[in-house]
């Protein structure tokens, strides 16, 4: 099994790229929009560290069934927004949908991060 980079490392570079985010947010708060958050801009960063873990821990990709759920759940929004709220506007979904998103990588990004520290 092919080591990419250390786990510990690819947490490392994470967090280093949160706190870089988080000061240049507070330094240049008059020209970032209001509504853009830090873990908008973090998701493709985790969605990378998820494909690097699970290739070194199961030895294959865990990303396209990562992202078949991920469309799936874009699916379970769509039908819950159209048929019981009874309004759909585009972009308020794409904000929902990329906010709940913000929450399933960083979920599946720790519990492969706690498998693989079982797994050892």
């Amino acid at each position: 099994m092919a080591v990419l980079m250390p786990w510990s490392v690819m947490l490392l570079i994470t967090v280093v790229v949160f706190t870089a985010l988080f000061v240049a947010r507070r330094t240049f708060y008059r020209y970032v929009p209001r509504n853009l958050q830090i873990a908008d801009i973090l998701a493709p960063f985790v969605l990378l560290n998820i494909h690097m873990l699970s290739y070194q821990i199961f030895g294959w990709s865990f990303v396209p069934y990562l992202l078949i759920a991920w469309l799936l759940l874009a699916i379970a929004y769509v039908i819950f927004r159209g048929f019981w709220q009874q309004n759909f506007t585009y972009q308020s979904y794409l904000v929902a949908y990329w906010r709940m998103s913000d929450i399933f990588f960083p979920v599946v990004y720790v519990i492969l991060l706690v498998f693989g520290l079982i797994l050892g």
